[in-house]
C-alpha cells in the first residue's frame, strides 16, 4: 500500500534525528537473567519490559514496553504521523516492521565489527558532535526563555497589517479603466470627451477603437502600475472620477470607478503565529546578546588575523587570475583595450 510505504518511509527519516543512547553495551548484573538489546547495543530487561515481539539468533531484541516507547519518540518527532497512526489499523504493524529492520542492520553491525572500524567511529563521532552542539543551543535557549505579552503582538499587528499580505484576506485599492496615448493631443481630446461623466467612458473607448485596460485593487503596493498613475490613483478620494496623467513616455486617460477598503485577518485568528514568529525573532536578538556576554564571561578570543589573510591571500589570487584573462584576451586584439576584451562578469567586477 502506498500509504504504509510512505509510513515507512516517514518512520527512516524520524529516526536520523533521533540521538544515539549514552549508555552504550550496558550490561545487567545478573547474567541469567533474559536480556533484550537496544537499537544501540543497550541491554534492557524483558522482565520488566512485556511480551517480547522479536528476537535474533535466539535472543530477544524487542519488548512490547521498548516498542511503545520507540512508537511515542517517532512520533513526537513526526507529529503529522499520529493522525495517520489512529486512521489506519495496520500501521502500528509498519512502525514495527521498520524497528524490526533496525534491529537486525544492529545486529549486523555488531557481528561483522562494523562499529570497530575507523570510519564507522567517525561518522558516530560527528553525529555525537552535532547532536551536542544543537543540545547546547537547546538548553541555552532553554534557560534564557523569549516572552512576548499580547500588547506587543497587537502593536505588531496593527503597525504591520496594511503592509503584510499574510495579515490580508484582501488588500483593497482602487478600480479603474486606463487608456494610454502616445501623443498628448490623443489624450487630451479624448479626455475632454469624458471629463465630465456626460458620456460612458467604456463606450467612447470602444467607438475610437481604444483599448481600455482594466485596473483592480491599484494600492500603493502596486509597482506593476506605473508610478504616475498608481500615485494619482491612490490619491484620489471621491469616486466616480476621471483624470489625465502625464506619464514618462505616454499620457493616459484613466476612470476610477470604486474605492475597496482593504479586510485584514482578524487579530485573535492570527495571534498565535504572530507571537511564536515574535517570540523567534526575540530569542535571536536575546541570543546574539546573551553570547556576548559569554564571550566576556569566558574571555573568549578569536583570532580574526588568521580569517584576514586567508581574504587577502584570496583575493590575490582572484586579481592575479583576472590580469591573466585579461591578458590572454588583449593578445587577441592588440587594437583593443586589455578591460574592453574583458568577459562582462569581468568588467563589471
Amino acid at each position: 500500500m502506498r500509504i504504509s510505504r510512505s509510513i515507512q518511509g516517514a518512520m527512516v527519516v524520524s529516526l536520523l534525528v533521533i540521538l544515539p543512547q549514552c549508555d552504550l553495551f550496558k550490561k545487567t548484573e545478573k547474567a541469567d537473567r533474559a536480556q533484550v538489546a537496544d537499537s544501540s547495543g543497550a541491554m534492557a530487561d524483558t522482565q520488566s519490559g512485556g511480551e517480547v515481539l522479536l528476537t535474533i539468533d535466539g535472543h530477544p531484541r524487542i519488548t512490547v514496553d521498548r516498542f511503545e516507547s520507540y512508537m511515542n519518540t517517532v512520533l513526537d518527532a513526526q507529529p503529522q504521523l499520529k493522525q495517520l497512526i489512529n486512521l489506519m489499523p495496520e500501521a502500528e504493524t509498519e512502525l514495527f516492521k521498520s524497528m524490526a529492520n533496525e534491529e537486525l542492520l544492529q545486529a549486523w553491525i555488531a557481528k561483522n565489527g562494523i562499529d570497530q572500524g575507523a570510519g564507522y567511529k567517525k561518522d558516530l563521532q560527528m553525529i555525537q558532535d552535532f547532536g551536542k552542539r544543537q543540545l547546547a543551543i537547546k538548553y541555552f535557549q532553554e534557560q534564557h526563555p523569549a516572552k512576548i505579552s499580547e500588547a506587543e503582538v497587537r502593536k505588531y499587528y496593527d503597525e504591520n497589517k496594511k503592509t503584510t499580505p499574510e495579515l490580508m484576506t484582501s488588500r483593497g485599492g482602487i478600480s479603474a479603466m486606463l487608456l494610454s496615448f502616445e501623443k498628448p493631443d490623443e489624450a487630451e481630446n479624448f479626455f475632454a470627451l469624458v471629463k465630465d461623466g456626460k458620456n460612458d467612458f467604456v463606450a467612447k473607448a470602444r467607438e475610437a477603437k481604444l483599448p481600455a485596460k482594466e485596473l483592480k485593487e491599484v494600492t500603493e503596493m502596486s509597482y506593476e502600475v506605473e508610478g504616475p498613475v498608481r500615485d494619482a490613483l491612490v490619491a484620489m478620494t471621491k469616486f466616480p472620477a476621471t483624470q489625465m496623467i502625464k506619464g514618462k513616455d505616454k499620457t493616459y486617460v484613466v476612470k476610477a470607478t470604486a474605492k475597496k477598503e482593504p479586510q485584514y485577518v482578524p487579530f485573535e485568528q492570527i495571534k498565535q503565529r504572530l507571537e511564536g514568529f515574535l517570540q523567534q525573532q526575540k530569542m535571536a536578538e536575546l541570543f546574539t546578546a546573551e553570547l556576548e556576554k559569554l564571550k566576556n564571561e569566558f574571555k573568549m578570543v578569536e583570532n580574526k588575523d588568521y580569517f584576514d589573510r586567508r581574504k587577502k591571500s584570496k583575493e590575490e589570487q582572484m586579481n592575479k587570475m583576472m590580469e591573466s584573462q585579461g591578458q590572454m584576451q588583449g593578445s587577441n586584439d592588440p587594437q583593443q583595450p586589455v578591460m574592453a576584451n574583458a568577459p562582462a562578469a569581468i568588467q563589471g567586477a
